[in-house]
């Protein structure tokens, strides 16, 4: 991912996942997200970066953020 796609990419999850937790937030106990998977696997990211925009990030997930750093980014390099 480009530098420009990831930045514009960081813009939409918090612009939209703030408004859409602060609007549900007052309304129910628990607000739950769905990021949509694809081929380079930047779902589990998105959505702990966006739970760390929040400031609703736990111990947990701060260990898991820092290993999404290394990318799986074909299927010869996760047997390497």
């Amino acid at each position: 991912m480009d530098l420009k796609a990831a930045f514009n990419k960081a813009i939409e999850i918090e612009e939209k996942g703030k408004k859409i937790y602060l609007e549900t937030a007052e309304k129910a106990q628990k607000v739950y997200a769905y990021f949509n998977n694809h081929y380079h696997g930047y779902a589990p990211e998105n959505c702990l970066y966006l739970i760390e925009r929040l400031g609703l990030l736990s111990e947990e997930q701060e260990r898991a953020k820092a290993k999404t750093s290394t990318k799986q980014s074909d299927l010869g390099s996760f047997f390497k």
